[in-house]
């Protein structure tokens, strides 16, 4: 049986044998509960959190076709766009 300690702010860090054992993830969310002298941690398999806000990887594939549908589109919308620049 391992051990941990409360820190600061109630913040509890479990071991990563336990986190590994029980499948667990940054951001999975835990049932807590407190029964006959015990606390029971329940891991809540229903739906992950949506990625932070500023997690790039959110964005990606959102652009998808604005300078072409393949690469010989995309070029040609590059040209054009290159040419119209002022010098």
């Amino acid at each position: 049986m391992e051990k941990i300690r409360l820190a600061e702010h109630q913040q509890l860090i479990l071991p990563k044998s336990i986190i590994e054992l029980a499948g667990l993830q940054a951001h999975d969310l835990l049932e807590v509960s407190y029964k006959d002298g015990n606390i029971i941690l329940r891991p809540l398999r229903a739906s992950p959190l949506p990625p932070p806000a500023n997690d790039v990887m959110a964005f990606a594939g959102s652009c998808s076709g604005a300078w072409g549908n393949n690469a010989r589109e995309i070029a040609r919308t590059l040209q054009q766009d290159h040419t119209s620049w002022e010098r």
